[in-house]
């Protein structure tokens, strides 16, 4: 297992057209071994994640995170919303990562409309993945439905 200070890290963020991807690299000695990646598309003013990956021995030290920083630095600097699918097992990092639990979600004008957002136990309850991250500044009504 490694731990942050065995790893000199390089990240890569590159956009082309309406697709992107952030590829985090450990530098060790002269190699750059890949340990991680986010693929996303851009459309209808949003941001999808279609994949989130760190390679098993890197797992749990921040790598993820890293990433998911990254792209919501991109998302906040063009306003645009954060949408991906998560497993269950990833559901509570994402949470920490400042995303929410909806079933569903649209944009009218320059807002956000989000339905079945999760309210913890009292609140109804949505299909578990569904998951968006709203910028700061970015109008966000919430409809229980």
């Amino acid at each position: 297992m490694k731990s942050e200070s065995d790893c000199r890290i390089h990240v890569s963020l590159k956009v082309k057209g309406n697709f992107g991807d952030i590829v985090l690299y450990n530098i060790d000695k002269r190699k750059w071994i890949r340990i991680g990646n986010i693929v996303f598309m851009v459309y209808d003013e949003q941001i999808t994640a279609t994949d989130v990956d760190v390679i098993e021995n890197y797992q749990k030290l921040g790598f993820g995170k890293l990433m998911i920083e990254v792209l919501q630095r991109y998302a906040q600097e063009h306003m645009l919303s954060v949408y991906l699918y998560s497993l269950r097992d990833a559901i509570e990092f994402y949470k920490k990562c400042g995303f929410q639990r909806v079933s569903r979600f649209r944009r009218r004008g320059c807002k956000l409309i989000l339905t079945n957002v999760e309210k913890g136990k009292d609140g109804k309850q949505v299909s578990y993945g569904d998951m968006v991250w709203v910028p700061k500044g970015l109008k966000c009504a919430r409809v229980a439905v």
